[in-house]
């Protein structure tokens, strides 16, 4: 096969900070606004400084159920009239909520732009909290639970965050608890609204070709300080969730060696092998644990999947886990087996901690590719790019700004080294299937 050289082939830059005009507006509330010439379709979305990681045992669960609540009615639209006009102005809209931050967006066509600036202003703002809608979305949460729980691998990823983060806000799921939904009140809501969603705690992504002048006086009429509610300026402000020092103990203390094993009546074995790595606070590891995941289990031909499942034959998948969060993180290795074949699993699994024949030069170019055609693959999505500049707003991923370059600059040596410190830390393993005892 023919050898082409690309060492003179300009390097794509990817999205920029440069590319990005913010500004600040009087109320403190931040607007970035990144302008993608030539295209038609407009996002916009706000983002809050607040999820999961703001709550208490007592009230776990309120983040997310306040996100559903935002769109069952406010001060100027009725329940299901701000679906039914979003969707006459074309707009596809949606909401997330993290442990981190909590987020809504539309997307639609550029010339209806107001629209969406328009509805995203009334949830955050305006936001009612109508007792008979209550009563209707908490039917439909509880159902999201019971999903949730009756799902075959549930209790794996409840169990993990529990052992790696104790009684920490991390340890709690971000959906709450049934007993929590079905007791919370409009007062419960506003209270937390109120604290949280204030313009200072927030910022608002606009991705578009739209002229600067028209994209500022549509802000400054929706998002201006006499748009939004009294109580935004006078409740007491509560930002991001910042750990206190119990908290950042907890979620850094080294880590046990522990075994778990979960009986449950399932068809296949399903197992866990998990560790704490720093998340968002280390960009330069978040990079290397991006990689090593693209070549241990990216693919088709990736080295879990060729060893273990096609290879050996004693797996049905084979992946890596990197999940990370503000203050911290998880990396780690998931498998789905036939009944019965755990334990062959973690065992053959150790030379994958103690060996490294995975880590070449050319493993590690093809995972960058990898990586590298991903992210640009994203960025020609309108809304994608929306979700990564608010994204970095509210998670302190600053490296994403030069995100092509980091990840090129990285090193053989530099993932070498940093792959034998993350697998020869202690570890969490869970097990779960039905010949567990």
């Amino acid at each position: 096969m023919a050898q082409h050289n690309n060492s003179n082939t300009p390097l794509p830059q990817g999205i920029q900070l440069s590319h990005v005009r913010t500004r600040t507006l009087s109320n403190a509330m931040n607007v970035h606004h990144y302008n993608k010439k030539g295209g038609e379709l407009a996002s916009v979305s706000v983002w809050i400084n607040t999820g999961s990681g703001n709550e208490t045992p007592d009230n776990n669960g309120i983040a997310h159920f306040l996100e559903h609540m935002l769109f069952k009615g406010t001060k100027h639209f009725a329940p299901k009239e701000l679906d039914l006009f979003t969707e006459q102005k074309g707009g596809l809209m949606n909401a997330a909520t993290s442990k981190d931050y909590t987020y809504y967006y539309i997307t639609l066509p550029a010339y209806n732009l107001e629209d969406a600036i328009l509805v995203l202003s009334e949830m955050v703002f305006n936001a009612l909290f109508i007792e008979e809608e209550m009563e209707r979305e908490k039917l439909v949460v509880l159902q999201e639970i019971k999903r949730m729980q009756t799902s075959p691998t549930h209790d794996i990823w409840h169990t993990m965050y529990n052992e790696l983060f104790p009684h920490t806000p991390y340890s709690m799921e971000i959906i709450g608890t049934a007993a929590n939904v079905r007791r919370f009140t409009s007062q419960d809501l506003r209270n937390f609204y109120h604290s949280f969603y204030q313009p200072k705690n927030m910022h608002l992504v606009i991705v578009g070709d739209i002229p600067e002048p028209t994209l500022d006086s549509l802000v400054e009429r929706y998002f201006d300080p006499s748009v939004a509610p009294a109580h935004h300026g006078c409740s007491p402000l509560f930002s991001a969730y910042n750990p206190s020092p119990t908290d950042i103990s907890r979620m850094h203390t080294t880590l046990n060696n522990k075994t778990i094993t979960i009986p449950k009546d399932v068809v296949n074995d399903y197992g866990l092998i998990a560790m704490k790595t720093a998340g968002n606070l280390d960009s330069n590891g978040f990079i290397m644990q991006e990689l090593l995941g693209a070549i241990l289990s990216h693919g088709e031909t990736s080295f879990l999947s060729k060893h273990f499942r096609d290879e050996l034959q004693v797996v049905n998948a084979y992946n890596t886990v990197d999940i990370s969060h503000k203050h911290t993180g998880v990396f780690g290795l998931y498998f789905i087996a036939p009944q019965g074949n755990s334990q062959k699993v973690l065992d053959l699994t150790t030379t994958v901690f103690s060996e490294h024949p995975y880590l070449t030069q050319k493993e590690l170019d093809a995972a960058k590719n990898k990586l590298i055609a991903s992210y640009m693959f994203d960025m020609e999505n309108t809304s994608n790019i929306g979700e990564l500049i608010g994204y970095i707003q509210t998670s302190n991923q600053s490296f994403y700004w030069n995100y092509i370059a980091n990840v090129k600059n990285i090193t053989l040596n530099q993932l070498k080294t940093y792959t034998a410190k993350l697998f020869s830390q202690n570890h969490l393993t869970i097990t779960m299937g039905s010949n567990t005892e």
